[in-house]
């Protein structure tokens, strides 16, 4: 048995307190003063766990990191953004695109 799933390849207790306790040591990383700074900070580590997981999609390939986030990231700028901007390097075909749509649906 894989010590992160169990059978029904759903992560086990052990891998989801682990998990937690990362994003948690992560989030205490940003030093949060109040509510609304810890929120940011959670917001900021879901961005990084989103951007890890594109690139190793090798989705950078295939677009580049633009706007604020991308600001902030490389040049450090004190601005938090709630979104991640994405330029592509060529367009999508019309079936790419609906695949977006139905992808940005979901809520």
């Amino acid at each position: 048995m894989n010590h992160l799933f169990d059978d029904n390849l759903k992560f086990s207790k052990t891998a989801k307190r682990k998990a937690i306790k990362i994003i948690q040591d992560k989030i205490r990383q940003y030093n949060p003063q109040n509510e609304q700074d810890e929120i940011h900070a959670f917001m900021e580590v879901a961005q990084e766990i989103t951007l890890s997981a594109l690139s190793r999609s090798n989705f950078f390939k295939l677009a580049a990191l633009q706007g604020a986030g991308c600001l902030r990231i490389f040049y450090g700028l004190p601005r938090f953004s709630k979104d991640l901007d994405f330029m592509l390097y060529i367009p999508f075909a019309n079936e790419d695109v609906k695949f977006f749509e139905k992808v940005s649906a979901i809520n």
